[in-house]
């Protein structure tokens, strides 16, 4: 299930995955993130520690 929290200054998504699996990268093409898209490191999960 995907998620939207919208505040005053931010916007919170998390996007649930139709299939399961590691995305390799997060937007099309090479081009670089947009400055307000922002990682939350505090929820990060790195492949290795998942135990899906």
């Amino acid at each position: 299930d995907s998620k939207i929290n919208i505040g005053v200054r931010n916007i919170f998504c998390v996007v649930q995955k139709s299939e399961i699996g590691w995305w390799k990268k997060l937007l099309r093409g090479d081009a670089k993130a947009p400055h307000y898209l922002k990682v939350d490191w505090d929820k990060w999960v790195d492949e290795d520690d998942d135990e899906v």
